[in-house]
């Protein structure tokens, strides 16, 4: 990586700081870019020479544009990017949840590695060089009382394999990254602080026990090295990736977990109430009579 200049969204905290600190450590220029400005700065700083903060949203697509402009002109050309920016979003069930919070989930974690991604590529064509878009093992299971959160990763293992395919032609190359729960603040207040994914976390912690940030950045910076179609941490996500037609039988298991399901059979939603249609006006010919309505059959 001696001298290559690699962009890292969500970089102020977690994996995407982390990544920084090891890619930084192997030589390269790194701009670290953070929807907090602060916490950018404060990760920049921490590398001394040969680090950018730049403060960018990832759902603002023309700022996204305008950032990479800046650190192509501030850094070089890029050569790698890491659409690593993301949010939890809330816990719970669809039927409860909060309907906007779940479309936030969708908007970070797929629509802004889109543009992230859309506003990388003419960098990363004329470089040659290598995207990986962070999805997570949720792209490959199913996620109750997250499955916003699932399904944008989903959208996001998709992108990556269509973008590799698409960019084969020009010299330029993509993957992604698989991750199972990480620690970070992400995973430990987001996912596991008080929710039922934290309680049955407590039943099969060798599963659903967080690993360390280091071992997810080092997947990030050999990934970006080789040029990998993938890259995942822990191990064990690997055949996890690799069985998941197999894993998707454990769908009725889950189904039969407290807290993993929908409260609505002990207590039905209201259902939505239609606005009352107005009054049809009174006909003026004393002999008509209303249409009677046919019979509805049982059948």
């Amino acid at each position: 990586m001696e001298g290559r200049v690699v962009v890292v969204t969500g970089a102020g905290k977690g994996i995407g700081r982390e990544t920084t600190r090891l890619l930084y450590a192997r030589g390269a220029k790194v701009a670290v870019v953070d929807r907090d400005g602060a916490a950018a700065a404060e990760a920049a700083a921490a590398l001394v020479a040969g680090a950018r903060a730049y403060e960018a949203d990832v759902t603002d697509r023309e700022g996204l544009v305008e950032v990479f402009a800046r650190i192509a002109h501030d850094l070089g050309p890029i050569d790698s990017v890491v659409a690593n920016a993301g949010i939890a979003g809330p816990v719970a069930p669809l039927l409860e949840a909060d309907p906007e919070a779940v479309e936030k989930v969708i908007e970070v974690d797929l629509l802004g590695v889109w543009r992230t991604v859309h506003a990388a590529l003419p960098h990363v064509v004329g470089s040659r060089g290598h995207v990986l878009l962070v999805a997570s093992l949720a792209a490959a299971i199913a996620c109750p009382t997250i499955a916003g959160y699932g399904a944008a990763k989903a959208g996001v293992e998709s992108l990556g394999r269509s973008l590799r395919i698409e960019l084969a032609p020009t010299g330029a190359s993509a993957g992604v990254a698989f991750f199972g729960l990480i620690d970070t603040g992400l995973a430990r207040d987001g996912l596991l602080g008080g929710t039922p994914l934290g309680a049955l976390a407590e039943k099969v912690p060798w599963i659903l026990s967080p690993a360390p940030v280091e071992v997810a950045a080092a997947a990030i910076v050999r990934g970006l090295e080789r040029r990998s179609a993938r890259v995942w941490a822990p191990r064990w996500v690997g055949p996890a990736l690799e069985f998941r037609s197999l894993v998707a039988r454990f769908d009725t298991v889950l189904a039969r977990v407290p807290g993993l399901t929908s409260g609505a059979a002990a207590a039905p939603a209201a259902l939505p109430t239609a606005a009352a249609a107005p009054t049809p006006a009174a006909s003026s010919d004393a002999t008509s009579t209303p249409a009677t309505a046919a019979p509805r059959s049982n059948a």
